[in-house]
């Protein structure tokens, strides 16, 4: 048979082979494959089984017997290191620590030596016979310890130099100091002599060098201080000088003191040649300690001669171990060759099938990925191309189906898109244009109601007008930042601009504000804050402010008795910062789930219908967004009937001192200021805005100039060369954006401040402004406060103030609303009505009583209007004072 006839059928077979392949389902095709995988890779498991036996033959007998036997040996060899480590430092610290680690290491090398005895039928003939002598040695080893232990704490018995001295020797010492002492009480008794006073000194110095030669000696024997040898030889030698000077005198003693002299001399010699004997001579040897002695001499000994045992064991098991170490590395390697043979035809196998999968599976799933990347940039013209009729054509087929779907849902997308991106556009530009048109009557309305109020001369009912009138615009102005705020908040646009604060100030400022609320609904408002709050904080002073008097005024709303509180923790959360938790708690009408469900929502209300009408729906919603970006979280938990509380707990960087800003105090009025005559020129396309400003400013002594537009500004700026410059931003014929880089292009106008007022209150027209040229931005409505602090800022000027209080007291005294001398009391029991309702603080109840008691009769009138305004300023003590003196009399 040719090549070429054997060649032919063999394609011809492939050929069948691929188009049977081709036609099978994925299921099929990969159970094929993967089966004659598994076959191939059954025989090479059975192959390597046979091989690896002997392998596993050498392991288990290497895992069963001389790893065991190793691990004992080691495990024996640490033991004794251990035990001999304990020994040894008790010796030499006294830590009965160590005494109880050696019992414990030796339950643990009595363990070992059973194991060791355990395997010790599987041991060579050499092996036995080291294992027998190390438990001889070890039999002989364990006696020793004890016995250093209670020589270690027994020093009469460790120490022969230290159990002398303190036994004969002292005897000896004390013998003759005794006897010296005789001697000196006898010669004491003698006559007052010269040579008698020698006499006593000698026996004194005497006496004094036994006394100082036994301290020395004991101290060197305890310390081994060879100083102390030293000053026990000086002492010594002062012993000898004043011995032979007593001796040399002993004819002056009686015969009673030489014959105790006697007794001395002996006990002196018998002292002072045993001292070398038995003190120095022990402390110069070896010996001075018999514990060290015993442990150097006996006990090192048989340690080094287990320790030889064990190594020498260690040594033959070695030997062993590399011996069926390398036989099972034989085994190994001839399981090896198995595994290699048998592991490249499961490659060939592998990549048979691989490229089989390849063709027939992987490159259709390639081509649906690389399909499904180009709709996924955008292209939903592709199309996926495959011929074959397995699964992976029927889902071909659904992909181009659902091309066509996702084609025709995105254009539609597009469109909604689009007009969704229009009305949101058309949105801003009416909230825009709604603020700007809203805010530029307020300016008027707000801004002439501060003027009026700063006259001395108006009525109470005047005051209370005024009062309604700067509540309901500022109300209308709240309204107006809340819906801006909230889409703000939609557009993700509303940001948080931290700044440094005092905070018990700042908390004492809301709490002043909520507290006269409190008081006029007749309920208690509780301050409760934390002894250890920071001075300065940096957080954003408009926003907390805001949400803290959301919180309150909403707890206040509802609240239709008790107490509202606010209450106020922190605790330190690292060296710079801290968590403070603020909570409101009221006693009011409480919630349901249900409406504790939907309060965070835009324009949800819950609470009583009548008092919903009192406010917008957007507070909470805002207050929630803005805690959030404080990194904290609104939490609220109510008892429907019973009250609620809110909290929120937020991270405040702290700083050491507050540095807070100047302001204009409440109870301080600005009526002029220092120096000459300033210049002000007013740009503002609306007559009410210029107005305004024109009275406020003019009234306070600055010369004022007028103009309607932006071109009229500039030409009255080059024509007056104002002070300062008050300039809308939004005009006709040309806007203030405009005018002011035009004066700014002016020689000598790039210093003087120009201050923009608009109703815009974008951020966007802001910065503009200040890129225009614009020292400062101050919104519509104008808050006079802060027009004052730039004017203040920017003109360097120097305010004349009025004391708001002491003017209300001398205009209360000089228009003599009610002069005590003109007010007739109403009767009796309408005194007593009114004294009831002071002691409670119900000044409301007290203001309509007041208007009832008008209307009672004319000549009541003074009285009322007393009356009245002690109750429009809260004053209780003295409407009390009134009241109680009027019922005197």
């Amino acid at each position: 048979m040719t090549l070429k006839q054997f060649v032919m059928p063999v394609k011809s077979a492939y050929r069948q082979f691929l188009a049977i392949f081709r036609n099978m389902s994925i299921r099929n095709k990969l159970a094929t494959g993967f089966g004659a995988l598994v076959m191939l890779t059954l025989l090479v498991v059975t192959l390597n089984y046979f091989a690896g036996s002997g392998a596993i033959s050498t392991i288990e007998n290497t895992s069963l017997r001389r790893v065991p036997a190793m691990l004992a040996v080691s495990r024996a060899q640490a033991c004794i290191l251990k035990m001999f480590g304990d020994v040894r430092g008790y010796l030499a610290l006294g830590d009965s620590r160590f005494i109880d680690d050696y019992n414990q290491t030796r339950e643990d090398f009595l363990i070992v030596l059973e194991r060791m005895n355990n395997l010790m039928p599987g041991f060579n003939p050499e092996n036995r016979r080291r294992c027998n002598e190390l438990m001889d040695a070890y039999e002989k080893w364990n006696i020793l310890p004890e016995k250093l232990f209670n020589l270690r704490d027994n020093r009469m018995m460790r120490e022969p130099a230290y159990a002398w001295l303190n036994t004969t020797g002292a005897k000896l010492t004390a013998k003759v100091v005794v006897n010296v002492k005789q001697i000196l009480r006898v010669q004491a008794e003698a006559d007052l002599s010269v040579q008698n006073n020698l006499i006593l000194k000698d026996l004194s110095e005497l006496q004094n060098s036994f006394t100082e030669m036994f301290s020395g000696l004991r101290m060197f024997v305890t310390t081994r201080n060879p100083n102390f040898r030293f000053e026990y030889n000086a002492n010594l030698i002062n012993n000898e000088n004043t011995w032979k000077q007593i001796v040399r005198q002993k004819k002056r003693l009686s015969q009673r003191q030489q014959a105790v002299l006697e007794i001395i001399a002996r006990s002196r010699t018998e002292l002072l040649k045993q001292i070398p004997e038995y003190v120095f001579a022990v402390m110069d040897s070896e010996r001075w300690r018999k514990d060290l002695h015993l442990f150097k001499i006996e006990v090192s000994p048989l340690v080094e001669k287990m320790q030889r045992l064990l190594l020498e064991m260690t040594d033959n098991k070695q030997e062993f171990l590399k011996a069926d170490l390398t036989k099972g590395i034989q085994a190994l390697d001839f399981a090896r060759m198995l595994t290699l043979a048998g592991g490249t035809a499961a490659l060939l196998l592998g990549i048979i099938l691989a490229v089989f999968t390849g063709r027939n599976i992987i490159e259709p799933v390639i081509h649906l990925t690389r399909t499904a990347r180009q709709i996924q940039k955008g292209d939903l013209n592709a199309h996926v191309h495959i011929t074959s009729s397995d699964e992976i054509g029927t889902l071909a087929a659904t992909f181009n189906r659902m091309i066509e779907r996702l084609h025709q849902t995105m254009s539609a997308l597009t469109h909604a898109k689009n007009d969704a991106e229009s009305a949101n556009n058309a949105k801003s530009i009416f909230l825009t244009n709604m603020s700007h048109e809203l805010r530029t009557p307020l300016n008027g309305i707000l801004g002439y109601a501060s003027i009026l109020k700063r006259n001395r001369d108006l009525t109470i009912d005047q005051i209370t007008g005024l009062n309604v009138i700067d509540k309901s615009g500022k109300h209308l102005l709240t309204l107006i930042n809340d819906i801006l705020d909230l889409a703000k908040v939609e557009a993700g646009k509303l940001e948080i601009y931290p700044g440094l604060v005092g905070l018990p100030d700042f908390l004492d400022s809301v709490a002043s504000i909520m507290r006269m609320s409190a008081r006029q609904k007749n309920i208690e408002f509780i301050f409760d804050i934390c002894n250890n709050l920071p001075a300065a904080v940096l957080v954003d002073q408009k926003r907390l402010r805001q949400i803290l008097l959301n919180l309150l005024g909403n707890a206040i709303k509802f609240t239709s008795e008790g107490s509202v509180t606010l209450r106020v923790r922190n605790r330190i959360f690292d060296k710079t910062r801290i968590s403070c938790k603020f909570e409101v708690q009221d006693t009011g009408v409480g919630m349901t789930p249900e409406e504790i469900s939907r309060i965070f929502k835009p324009f949800e209300q819950a609470g009583d219908v009548k008092k919903r009408t009192e406010g917008t729906g957007l507070g909470l919603s805002i207050t929630r967004q803005l805690v959030n970006l404080m990194g904290g979280e609104v939490q609220v938990k109510s008892d429907y009937g019973r009250g609620t509380i809110f909290w929120f707990e937020i991270l405040l960087p702290t700083l050491k001192k507050a540095t807070s800003e100047q302001c204009f105090a409440e109870t301080r009025q600005v009526t002029g200021y220092q120096g000459q005559c300033r210049k002000i020129l007013i740009v503002d396309d609306v007559e009410e805005n210029r107005l305004m400003l024109l009275t406020l400013l003019e009234d306070i002594g600055f010369d004022i100039a007028l103009a309607d537009n932006g071109k009229e500004g500039v030409e009255l700026a080059q024509k007056l060369h104002p002070d300062l410059i008050l300039m809308d931003m939004v005009m006709p014929i040309m806007t203030g954006f405009e005018a002011v880089s035009e004066i700014r292009k002016i020689q000598g106008f790039q210093k003087t401040p120009i201050i923009a007022v608009s109703a815009s209150v974008i951020q966007v027209d802001q910065e503009k402004s200040r890129f225009a040229g614009c020292d400062a931005f101050l919104s519509k409505p104008v808050s006079i406060k802060k027009l004052f602090e730039f004017m203040e800022k920017y003109m360097k000027l120097e305010w004349i103030y009025e004391d708001i209080r002491d003017s209300e007291k001398t205009n209360e005294k000089s228009e003599s609303l009610a002069d005590d001398s003109k007010i007739i009391p109403p009767p009796l029991d309408e005194l007593e009505i009114l004294y009831e309702l002071a002691r409670f603080g119900s000044m409301d109840m007290i203001e309509k009583r007041a208007v009832y008691i008008g209307e009672l009769d004319e000549k009541y009138v003074p009285f009322t209007l007393k009356l009245r305004a002690f109750a429009e300023e809260f004053e209780d003590e003295r409407i009390l004072d009134m009241v109680r003196l009027l019922m005197d009399k």
